[in-house]
């Protein structure tokens, strides 16, 4: 009789997962596991603007991670590139931390950046808050 309940226990555990899957695909099962999200930094190294994006945002970076040369950016036309590869809807999360040398550009650059990122269809969030660029 135990060892019934267990099978019958088990395919339904299985059972479930399979309905899962089926209902919303893989790819929806395992967004769950996901980050959610990317994050964006900015600094200015002379007269140039640098910039980095990351997948996730559940993680407190080091600032060697978000400087490191595999993800920097230079300038406005690398970076859109970078947010034109990003899925369509995302959210993009612009980190600011004063103490660490990461600052928002001039608001020229913010617009230029919040319009391509509307085009692509991504959400830019500035300072908490989503960002429209202005007309």
């Amino acid at each position: 009789m135990r060892h019934s309940i267990l099978t019958v226990r088990w395919a339904g555990l299985v059972g479930g997962l399979c309905v899962a899957l089926q209902l919303c695909g893989p790819s929806r099962a395992l967004a769950a596991d996901r980050e959610i999200g990317f994050e964006l930094y900015s600094w200015k190294t002379g007269p140039d603007w640098y910039f980095s994006i990351l997948e996730g945002t559940a993680t407190v970076r080091s600032l060697e991670a978000i400087k490191s040369p595999k993800v920097q950016l230079r300038g406005t036309v690398f970076l859109k590139g970078r947010l034109a590869s990003l899925p369509t809807g995302e959210t993009l999360y612009w980190r600011t931390d004063k103490n660490r040398g990461l600052a928002l550009p001039p608001q020229e650059i913010i617009h230029d950046i919040a319009r391509f990122a509307a085009t692509s269809q991504i959400h830019l969030m500035v300072a908490g808050k989503e960002y429209y660029p202005p007309d």
